[in-house]
């Protein structure tokens, strides 16, 4: 992934509870890489990984773990 990405939270591997916590968690909304900080932490296999803020079509802003995100391709 990389700055100036359209991404949206994962559908699958992601447990949702209610409409507020989905709604809290921007999912459903798309969104655009606006900044990576590589290397903040390392998985449970031992691969560096880093944390993306993403700015939602809902107006949040947003840092997570890439292993949330799904990057948009052109259809």
């Amino acid at each position: 992934m990389e700055i100036g990405d359209l991404v949206k939270q994962k559908s699958s591997g992601v447990a949702v509870i209610s409409a507020g916590i989905k709604n809290a968690l921007n999912m459903g909304c798309v969104g655009i890489i606006v900044s990576i900080e590589e290397g903040v932490y390392f998985s449970y296999d031992g691969r560096s990984r880093g944390n993306i803020t993403v700015h939602w079509s809902n107006g949040a802003t947003e840092v997570l773990p890439e292993i949330y995100l799904e990057k948009i391709e052109n259809e």
